[in-house]
């Protein structure tokens, strides 16, 4: 398709969304088409759906009709990609805001000291609760509401610095919203400030100015409460916000201290080019790269700052870097440093400084500030005039300690170290050429070079080494990567699968001729990167080709990732062109994609100190020769995907049984629920259980002062064309009962739940894929506890199918659970039904720690999962289960017994569950006892909760129509 026809690019919130509006517009007969996101977009899934500006009403009818709303709409203006909407005005002939309009943005502001005369003779209102106001330079006020909560104000309005309605909108709320996260909130609500000349421009106008605003908001999760509209001389566009912060945790914009390093989150400019851009004497890319910064929230830089401990913060806006850097400098009482060649510049804004395109605003700043100005030798005067720029909607600056700085521009791939804080005169700000002492002179892992000045091609999508992040896929540009893993079979060239430009290949060749790897098991082999993808390359060795396995794989990439952890690499690349035994290339990959994914697991949710230098932030995925970048972002979202629900299965399963009880897990679910959508969850508690008369259920729970639980989580689409039940054990404390365990190792059995957590996963994987099938997971829940109430070993229950069953061990409480829910589970009218559960000891000294335990009624299922899990790397073994095996269970006095005899244990269990299974329904049961928890790590899975299954079902699920 021609950039001339495709001037729209739209944003949904995943995939799925994408291609169902894809597939319904060319329905409609409409030209589109799905694309990777350029760098310009903010899209969190990495895809986009290119049209036609003409299609726009065509296109909002199709999406209302779909029940699905774009979260952004791009459009383009000449060369560049500009917010807008739907209805934004096509007709070529926008309304021109900023030629009528003196000052622009933030450059509006008073002057500082100007402002500083006004206050000075106001009275003050005093107040207790009055933590932060106007006697401090802090960018908003904040009163105290409650101990734990204080209330942010503020408010930001000025005249328009773009001429696109929408995107004037946007970025005077995104302006407004930075003051409560320099402040260390959350937005709450924000309301209208509008002053519109009704004889300039049409109502149209305005409510694209407004749509631009909501947006900014929506995006933020705050509210629209209302606002004040009034019809004026000049068109001026803002918000009133409040926002939330803890009153122990406001960050201030003192507090700074000596040594201290000052980072700046987004680049300096915005002033100088929409200057030029009244002038038309810079570029629409320009333009374009500068709308795009001023749109962007500052929430993601507020994130990764949270738990850094910054000394200081403020977000740079009118006053300029300069001023707002004065005034940390007055409120922490020493003297800032700040490095201009260090400064990021937007593409434009030194060219627009050479040609004179100076705002005025520059020069009031420049004023205000003129006596605590110092200047070294050989400044540079347009960089100067950068850092006295007034930005509109600019980054944060924070003052923070030089390893929490490190941290900082690891996460927030545009932040750069532009200064420090040293001992000198109160409030000065010394502008030096390039600060030569300063603390991290020399690491290589801090971008001590603008990253946006001399790279505009990273704004129109093009990127000269195509990677792909695997964790998030950032819209800001990305430094060079810390390291670049290469594994490699013995003897091989792996550098030449790789899809890297020829000339940076043969530097790489020379590399690693010059390092000398060899590819043998073990290997590790560094040195440094001679081409600027990466500061270093690490050669991992995986053996001989043919004897790699998927254990061996898994326990290559998990040592990687401990690798670069004790490396405190924080962005790596990983280039995996290796095969594994036995499966195709395609199916290695997707297997390597996979378990790289889950990694770099760890569980430290209980710990009081953890330790935030030791997080990887990304892991970016180098493609091989051939591979489009479609194909490789396709196969990232089904991993990340993946593993959010294999992590989500992870934590509950690792979460303590005083932490995670039956309630505690039904909350869970609900939780889980609301945040991905698409699913409805019921809650059984203990009067329904008994209305239903799932006596197992009741008798397992009775010994516990925690009451029994039932979660049915439904996904059910309009027109299903399957229905599928999976059940999972969910005992969050398994004691034993009466039959009690030895106390070596019964901590353990808080894993007594992992059947529950693999439904739990798999669930939230269905609801993101959206599947066309009616998936149910039931997960009975219960603690298995002895006291003198608990069940005893020859009682008699009757379950919810009506069979009686007498209790020969209070240890085998599982079944009594899962019979119940098996026969629950009718009521859903399923084709399938599977279950899992941490069931019998008999299945690990069957199997170990390498498959589960596959039993059913139906072989053409389990041969077809069997085969799932070895391509997936969760293997299943199928076990017999002939009806012999129930006799085992006999009973003299009930219709069978809980528990047989020692021999083929695992075997008789599922020979219980099978008596509770509806009729007419393929039905697999999944013993994970040996896999769904580990005591140790083993073959690259981590100690504790593993998450088995969820992989294998979810990818069951999505094939199931196939």
């Amino acid at each position: 398709m021609s950039a001339s026809s495709q001037d729209l690019l739209i944003v949904f919130g995943s995939v799925q969304r994408v291609m169902r509006a894809e597939k319904a517009a060319r329905s409609a007969g409409l030209a589109v088409d799905t694309i990777p996101a350029p760098r310009v977009v903010s899209s969190e899934c990495g895809v986009v759906l290119e049209a036609s500006a003409d299609d726009s009403s065509a296109l909002d009818a199709i999406f209302n009709d779909l029940g699905i709303e774009p979260s952004a709409i791009y459009r383009r203006r000449g060369d560049a990609w500009m917010p807008s909407s739907l209805d934004a005005r096509t007709d070529g002939n926008l309304v021109q805001l900023t030629r009528q309009t003196a000052y622009g943005g933030c450059g509006a502001k008073l002057a500082k000291g100007t402002l500083e005369k006004i206050l000075c003779g106001l009275p003050r209102l005093e107040s207790d609760d009055l933590i932060v106001g106007i006697e401090s330079a802090d960018d908003a006020g904040v009163v105290r509401i409650r101990d734990d909560i204080g209330l942010i104000h503020t408010t930001d309005f000025f005249p328009p610095m773009v001429d696109d309605p929408f995107a004037f909108g946007r970025i005077a709320a995104v302006n407004a919203l930075s003051d409560v996260y320099a402040m260390g909130g959350v937005p709450l609500a924000g309301m209208n400030l509008v002053s519109f000349p009704m004889d300039s421009y049409d109502t149209t106008t305005l409510k694209e100015i407004l749509r631009g605003g909501l947006s900014a908001l929506e995006e933020a999760g705050a509210v629209l409460a209302g606002g004040h509209t009034i019809e004026g001389q000049e068109l001026l566009y803002g918000l009133a916000v409040t926002g939330l912060v803890h009153p122990q945790r406001i960050w201030r914009n003192g507090g700074a201290k000596p040594g201290d390093v000052l980072v700046l989150t987004k680049p300096l400019g915005t002033g100088l080019v929409t200057t030029a851009a009244k002038g038309d004497e810079t570029s629409e890319a320009a333009l374009g790269t500068a709308v795009r910064w001023m749109s962007t929230l500052n929430r993601s830089a507020a994130e990764a700052l949270s738990s850094l401990d910054p000394h200081a913060v403020t977000d740079v806006t009118g006053f300029g870097l300069a001023g707002h850097a004065a005034e940390m400098a007055e409120a922490s009482g020493l003297e800032i440093v700040l490095s201009l060649a260090d400064l990021p510049a937007l593409p434009g804004a030194l060219e627009a400084a050479a040609s004179g395109f100076v705002p005025a605003g520059a020069g009031k700043n420049r004023e205000s500030i003129e006596s605590m100005l110092s200047f070294g030798p050989e400044v540079d005067g347009l960089r100067i005039d950068l850092s006295l720029d007034p930005q509109t909607s600019g980054g944060l600056l924070a003052a923070l300690t030089p390893e929490a700085a490190i941290t900082l521009c690891r996460r927030v791939s545009s932040a750069v170290i532009v200064g420090k804080a040293v001992e000198g005169i109160r409030g000065r700000v010394r502008l030096e050429k390039r600060e030569k002492t300063n603390c991290y002179q020399g690491n290589t892992c801090i971008p001590s070079t603008s990253m946006l000045e001399s790279a505009p091609e990273l704004y129109d999508g093009r990127v000269q080494y195509p990677m792909a992040d695997l964790y998030q896929l950032r819209s800001t540009p990305e430094e060079s990567l810390d390291c670049l893993y290469v594994l490699q079979c013995s003897g091989s060239d792996p550098l030449s699968k790789l899809e890297i430009p020829t000339k940076e290949k043969r530097a790489l060749k020379a590399k690693a001729k010059a390092l000398g790897p060899r590819g043998e098991p073990g290997e590790l082999i560094s040195g440094e990167c001679p081409i600027d993808m990466a500061h270093r390359i690490t050669f991992v060795g995986v053996g001989e080709e043919c004897e790699l396995s998927q254990s061996k794989l898994r326990t290559v990439l998990h040592r990687v990732m401990r690798q670069a952890t004790k490396n405190r690499e924080y962005q790596i690349g990983l280039a995996v062109p290796v095969r594994v035994h036995g499966m195709s290339e395609a199916e290695s990959r997707l297997f390597a994609l996979r378990e790289a994914a889950v990694a770099d697991y760890t569980f430290d949710h209980f710990k009081s100190k953890k330790n935030e230098f030791d997080k990887i932030d990304g892991v970016h995925i180098i493609p091989f020769s051939g591979e489009t970048e479609k194909d490789l972002d396709e196969h990232l979202q089904a991993t990340r995907m993946f593993r959010t629900s294999v992590y989500l299965a992870r934590d509950l399963s690792n979460r303590p049984g005083n932490d995670l009880t039956p309630e505690a897990l039904a909350s869970a679910a609900k939780e889980m629920a609301e945040e991905v959508g698409g699913l409805r969850v019921t809650i059984l508690g203990l009067k329904e259980l008994q209305k239903e008369k799932c006596g197992g259920i009741l008798a397992v729970s009775q010994g516990s002062a925690e009451e029994p639980k039932m979660i049915v989580i439904e996904h059910r689409p309009k027109k299903p064309k399957k229905s599928v039940v999976l059940v999972g054990k969910g005992v969050t404390f398994d004691s034993g009962g009466i039959s009690i365990k030895p106390s070596a190792g019964m901590g353990w059995m808080k894993y007594d739940m992992a059947g529950a957590a693999t439904v739990m996963g798999v669930m939230r994987t269905v609801a993101e894929l959206e599947l066309p099938i009616k998936v149910v997971g039931l997960i009975p829940t219960a603690e298995n506890m002895p006291s003198g109430t608990a069940i005893k070993p020859g009682d008699i229950i009757t379950l919810a199918s009506g069979k009686t069953v007498e209790v020969d061990n209070t240890d085998a409480e599982g079944r009594l659970l899962l019979g119940d829910a098996l026969h629950y589970s009718a009521r859903f009218n399923p084709d399938i039904v599977l279950d899992f559960a941490t069931l019998t000891g008999a299945c690990v000294v069957a199997l170990g720690h390498e498959c589960a335990g596959l039993m059913g009624n139906d072989r053409e299922l389990q041969d077809r999962l069997a085969t799932i899990g070895d391509t997936v790397g969760e293997r299943v073994w199928p076990m017999p289960l002939y009806d012999e095996y129930f006799s085992y269970l006999k009973s003299e006095w009930a219709d069978m017994k809980n528990a047989g005899s020692r021999w083929g244990g695992a075997l008789t269990a599922g020979a219980f569950l099978k008596q509770h299974i509806p009729e007419k329904v393929s039905w697999a049961h999944f013993d994970i006892a040996g896999v769904g928890y580990l005591e140790d790590e083993h073959n690259g899975q981590p100690k504790g909760g593993t998450g088995f299954g969820v992989v294998l079902v979810s990818t069951f699920l999505k094939n199931l129509l196939k």
